[in-house]
């Protein structure tokens, strides 16, 4: 009979053990989707908190675009270092966004990217040096990503409101 007590108690714990077993492998489950959760909910707060500010900044860059597009060949250096400007609040707001959220702010930063990239100046008339040269930067360019930061602009805009009106 003391068999029987002692056989049915290990039973029992070794029923426990996996049960405890299966418990503890649903809790770290349950811990890793709750704290992706919470990530996402602090980059959402994050870009909620900062999102007046990248508008004020990106609106404050796309006016003096403008301005300096007016006399484009004189200002190139401006634009290029306001261009350089809003392609890191581009990159800040990238950051807090999902990645599709925002279908203008890749296109602004690659255009960014590339204005940041070329030459200074005119090319060479050496035909050897202005292989590897960069090309300069045109006016056209500069018109592209203005439109580009014109549309992301309002396109987050229109994000932040309907992201507001999610909230309440």
């Amino acid at each position: 009979m003391w068999e029987n007590f002692v056989k049915f108690i290990h039973d029992i714990s070794d029923w426990l053990e996996a049960i405890g077993f299966i418990t503890a492998i649903i809790t770290v489950v349950k811990v890793f989707l709750l704290d992706n959760q919470v990530r996402r909910l602090k980059e959402k707060h994050l870009f909620q908190v900062r999102i007046e500010e990248h508008l004020d900044d990106l609106k404050k860059s796309s006016k003096n675009i403008s301005n300096n597009l007016d006399d484009f060949p004189r200002k190139t250096k401006d634009l290029r270092r306001e261009i350089s400007q809003c392609l890191q609040h581009c990159l800040s707001l990238s950051k807090k966004v999902e990645s599709g959220q925002l279908q203008n702010l890749k296109p602004v930063i690659k255009r960014a990217k590339r204005i940041q990239r070329a030459a200074y100046k005119e090319k060479s008339r050496f035909w050897m040096i202005s292989i590897f040269q960069r090309a300069p930067i045109i006016e056209v360019d500069i018109e592209e990503i203005y439109m580009l930061l014109n549309s992301l602009i309002t396109e987050t805009e229109h994000f932040n409101k309907d992201l507001k009106k999610s909230i309440k």
